[in-house]
């Protein structure tokens, strides 16, 4: 170890007069950047800008424009992340320089205290020692330097994509973003999350094919390629499809043009996320299973990694943040849903007894936390759903051994059954008043909707202990009920009463769940046969269609076409 006489030596006059230049040079480099800096927030976007005050002006005007209302929202999550990064950009610079500043008053003082000392003799092999000693110094200087120099380069050239906030107005009067959906939208050309519209997975009818072959292009009007793969289901607003897909390495958003299956752009996810060496690939869900979910303005997707991350249209980033280290035996396969500005997500981990299980409501501009209720639950792999009840909206979600009815609002919880058992991952059904909760060794349960408390007693219509499904959710109209099981059994209940209606093998199990389009229902099994049958009380098949690879994925019904996702490829069928 040195002496405190060997520290101060190993300064000498040559090496402390280079610090004092480099430290010098670091304060004047470092305040000329921070004069650019605020040159450069001088010209970015504020809440003063033209457009952007014409835009709550035309608000005040027509208050219930839900275009307005979200081009606001988004401008102004943008103009906040401008200062915010700039506020940033200060603080980091403002410490390089306070350290630059005080280095260079340390020199000074050791420059002056080395010019008070009486010179001494030295012998040879000193003076070798000293220039050794010095050429050290030199190159371990200059690598100290190098580090701050490299970090002032990053912040002074690193710029953030920005997003196009100048607007247009329809003929309806309505501001819609650039980055938005660029085009008016109609309710058929949409399947805006999982399952589609609150949920249900009933549209009118639509008139897609009821028979395709992608093996020889029958009704294929084309297919692309995923570049990373995963399980999560299309969603499609207008011209657009995304889809997910990640690794370990990264995590995607990816946008297809429904037209002709070309891939539009590519976001990658970026976030705080920091997993650990020993975090690896869930084999039963990956990284890619939960849906995104959209609402024409932004994408807002969910990885098993724990991150959310809302996209515009135009695939840049807008906001981003992680819930912390997954805790999931099979991984996390959760979607987000979008409602009334609000995105909820149901994040169910670990043990019951490690109270780590919670249901979110974020601001869909910022991801801003509105409300967070614990879950006295472990994992789950299930999604949420709304439901209106007694003119209440109810966010209805599924758990061991629980069925919740959370208020949308506050969060707080309003009914509880105690109905399932084991692995949850079915997503509740709501039709006819009920909701249709089942999972693999648990019954298939129908709950009356509404109440207070605990409810078991006196809310269950009814219950089926058969073979149920471990993935598949059921479909309902209000009148019948659908069930389809991994082991290709799928059976029909009256939805009122229970009764079994008729019961049909299939030689694949099902882990896409049906769709309801009209009359027909569209239920696609693990080898890429979708099966088209009436919602009838007898089973009258109407045709079959086949992609030829494992589906796990739910179809996407939008414009009278038809998206089905395999792993790695995105299916276009439409009649030609």
């Amino acid at each position: 170890m040195f002496s405190n006489k060997g520290w101060r030596d190993l300064f000498d006059q040559r090496t402390t007069l280079f610090l004092s230049a480099v430290s010098a040079v670091s304060v004047v480099a470092l305040t000329v950047g921070m004069i650019v800096f605020a040159f450069e927030y001088g010209r970015m976007d504020h809440f003063d800008r033209e457009s952007f005050l014409s835009l709550k002006a035309s608000f005040r005007e027509d208050p219930s424009s839900e275009a307005l209302a979200n081009a606001i929202r988004v401008q102004d999550v943008f103009i906040r992340e401008q200062h915010l990064r700039y506020i940033r950009r200060v603080k980091y610079g403002g410490l390089l320089l306070l350290g630059s500043m005080i280095a260079l008053a340390l020199c000074l003082r050791r420059l002056a205290s080395l010019r008070e000392q009486m010179p001494r003799a030295r012998r040879a092999a000193q003076i070798e020692s000293e220039q050794e000693q010095y050429r050290f110094k030199v190159i371990t200087m200059l690598l100290v330097v190098i580090l701050p120099v490299l970090l002032i380069l990053f912040v002074a050239i690193h710029r953030p994509p920005k997003l196009d906030l100048s607007v247009t107005t329809s003929g309806l009067g309505s501001a819609v973003l650039v980055a938005s959906s660029d085009e008016p939208v109609s309710d058929d050309q949409k399947w805006p999350q999982l399952f589609g519209f609150m949920g249900t997975r009933r549209i009118p009818d639509m008139d897609v094919p009821t028979n395709w072959d992608a093996a020889t292009g029958e009704n294929l009007l084309w297919k692309a390629d995923i570049p990373i793969g995963g399980n999560s289901s299309p969603v499609v607003w207008g011209n657009k499809a995304f889809v997910t897909g990640a690794d370990l390495q990264s995590r995607h958003v990816y946008c297809f043009d429904t037209r002709d299956g070309s891939l539009v752009w590519t976001c990658r996810i970026q976030t705080d996320a920091l997993l650990g060496a020993d975090f690896r690939l869930p084999a039963e869900t990956g990284l890619a299973s939960p849906t995104v979910a959209t609402d024409g303005t932004l994408v807002y997707a969910f990885f098993g990694t724990n991150e959310l991350a809302a996209v515009d249209f135009n695939g840049q980033m807008v906001w981003s943040r992680w819930f912390g280290k997954p805790e999931s035996i099979y991984g996390i396969a959760t979607s987000p849903i979008v409602h009334d500005g609000k995105i909820i997500l149901q994040l169910d981990q670990g043990d019951a007894d490690e109270n780590i299980s919670f249901l979110y409501a974020l601001n869909t501009s910022d991801g801003k936390e509105l409300w967070k209720t614990p879950r006295d639950n472990g994992a789950t792999w299930t999604s949420p759903v709304i439901s209106e009840s007694d003119g209440q909206t109810v966010i209805v979600t599924t758990s061991d051994p629980y069925v919740i009815g959370y208020d949308l609002g506050s969060g707080r919880e309003l009914w509880r059954v105690k109905a399932l058992s084991g692995d949850v991952a079915p997503v509740p059904t709501v039709g006819g008043g009920m909701v249709f909760v089942t999972t693999q060794y648990a019954p298939l349960s129908a709950i009356r909707l509404g109440g207070s408390g605990d409810v078991t007693e006196t809310h269950v219509a009814w219950s089926y202990d058969g073979d149920t499904p471990d993935v598949s959710s059921p479909l309902t109209d209000g009148l019948l009920l659908i069930l389809a099981n991994g082991y290709g059994t799928v059976v029909c209940f009256d939805a009122v009463t229970g009764e079994e209606i008729w019961k049909e093998e299939f030689r694949q199990g099902f882990w896409s769940s049906p769709v309801l389009v009209g009359d027909k229902v569209f239920l696609t099994d693990m080898d890429g046969k979708t099966f088209i049958f009436m919602m009838e009380r007898s089973y009258v098949q109407k045709g079959v269609g086949s992609v030829g690879e494992f589906i796990g994925a739910t179809p996407a019904f939008a414009d009278s076409r038809i998206f089905i996702r395999s792993q790695r490829t995105l299916y276009c069928l439409g009649k030609k």
